[in-house]
């Protein structure tokens, strides 16, 4: 049963990161993304979601700190008593930001994709200083702090420096995600050889057995493409499993990431989004499988081929295909 959403409350952000995977960096969009969600139409989206019996939210962007109504958007999704994350880059944390946070979010994750001079090439900024700054706060106060780092060429042979800063910052867990074909990404030759990413993956394993920090590859990636013999440390992707993301403009996707909207969660009523969440499972599992063996493979429901978007060649082919879930919730 879908218990999480992804709420992206904002466009905006203070980072031109070179593998952004928000789609509306993609030009095949044809769509105008509002640049921030009102704080009304966050409510909406909210009550709607609660009422669907999501328990859990991630708030994040754009940069989702730059949002002006950003406290009442805490406070009003606290209020109804619902798990929330904060997916940010960091910059505009401070004591006064973290001792509003300290009761109210349960996790907070910081996009951080090497150590100092590669993070801020990849990010167009001049950050990674003021971001460490705010790790070591935020975990002063006892908040649960992790990281993202997005696996592409121009940080994947930092892994060994960059695992020794997160132990000794002291972070909880270090996610390490796949790039997703979409965004900037499909604009910027960033991707990983399948074999290059094999043998990074072989590294987060074997570190993972010696890290103080958890260290948790997550992606969707079909670990039979990988030369690893632990797979427990592989978080598949939950995007229309057991979550579902609301773009900035209202419109519902199965992850942040994918460009073909389902609906718009402005202009569904309960009754119709209650059953589309009950049957974007089934939708991705009908989805064409990347080989035959899929089919009668045991971990296929873990899996579920790979990523959608990276199986079926990035963003652009995706956008091409029809979609069938209307049928499903019967429109």
């Amino acid at each position: 049963m879908m218990k999480k959403a992804t709420l992206l409350i904002s466009s905006v952000c203070n980072h031109k990161c070179d593998f952004c995977l928000n789609i509306w960096h993609n030009s095949n969009i044809n769509e105008t993304f509002e640049t921030f969600m009102s704080f009304e139409k966050i409510k909406e989206s909210i009550d709607k979601l609660s009422n669907a019996n999501i328990t859990n939210i991630t708030i994040c962007g754009g940069e989702p700190l730059l949002h002006p109504d950003f406290n009442k958007i805490i406070d009003y999704i606290y209020n109804k008593k619902l798990n929330i994350r904060l997916q940010t880059n960091g910059v505009f944390l401070n004591k006064e930001k973290i001792d509003f946070f300290k009761n109210k979010i349960s996790e907070i994750e910081i996009s951080l994709h090497g150590t100092k001079e590669i993070h801020n090439e990849i990010s167009h900024s001049n950050s990674f200083e003021k971001i460490i700054k705010n790790v070591n706060d935020i975990i002063k106060n006892n908040i649960l702090l992790t990281t993202n780092f997005v696996i592409n060429k121009n940080n994947f042979m930092d892994i060994e420096n960059y695992i020794y800063l997160l132990n000794k910052l002291n972070v909880k867990a270090g996610y390490f995600t796949i790039l997703y074909k979409a965004g900037l990404a499909n604009r910027n030759n960033l991707e990983l050889t399948k074999q290059q990413l094999s043998e990074f993956i072989g590294k987060i394993n074997d570190y993972s057995l010696i890290s103080k920090t958890k260290l948790i590859f997550q992606g969707c990636y079909p670990p039979c493409e990988l030369n690893v013999k632990n797979i427990e440390f592989i978080s598949p992707c939950g995007a229309g499993k057991d979550e579902i993301a609301i773009q900035p403009n209202g419109t519902i996707t199965l992850c942040p990431a994918h460009p073909k909207a389902i609906t718009n969660i402005f202009t569904i009523n309960q009754t119709k989004f209650n059953k589309l969440i009950n049957n974007t499972q089934s939708y991705l599992l009908n989805e064409s499988l990347p080989k035959k063996e899929c089919n009668s493979c045991s971990l296929l429901k873990a899996c579920r081929g790979g990523c959608v978007i990276n199986r079926q060649g990035g963003t652009e082919n995706i956008l091409k295909e029809k979609n069938n879930l209307f049928k499903l919730i019967n429109y």
